[in-house]
């Protein structure tokens, strides 16, 4: 997965396991000795990717899928669910500082 990620240029951050060393890939070695050159840098990459999936996957679950077809039909769609998303993530923000 790594070396198919390295392909298409972008860079591969994913997490190795507790027992990898650097048999594998070039682009492997790679990943993996950035790891380890600057552990803090290389995690808040990783976490920024990660908290973006989980948003991605939470919205799809609480919206559901685009069932539009126009280009314009699907933006006003996207727009119109992340305006509702903004005002829930707000309303629940005031709520926990009004605790």
């Amino acid at each position: 997965m790594v070396r198919k990620i390295a392909e298409k240029g972008m860079l591969p951050y994913v997490y190795p396991y507790k027992s990898n060393d650097l048999n594998g890939s070039e682009a492997w070695k790679e990943m993996y000795l950035e790891f380890f050159a600057d552990v803090i840098l290389w995690l808040q990459e990783y976490h920024q990717r990660s908290h973006c999936e989980s948003f991605h996957s939470a919205f799809k679950r609480v919206f559901g899928i685009i069932r539009k077809v126009r280009g314009h039909s699907k933006f006003v769609q996207v727009m119109a669910r992340i305006i509702l998303h903004n005002r829930a993530r707000l309303s629940y923000l005031k709520k926990i500082k009004n605790c």
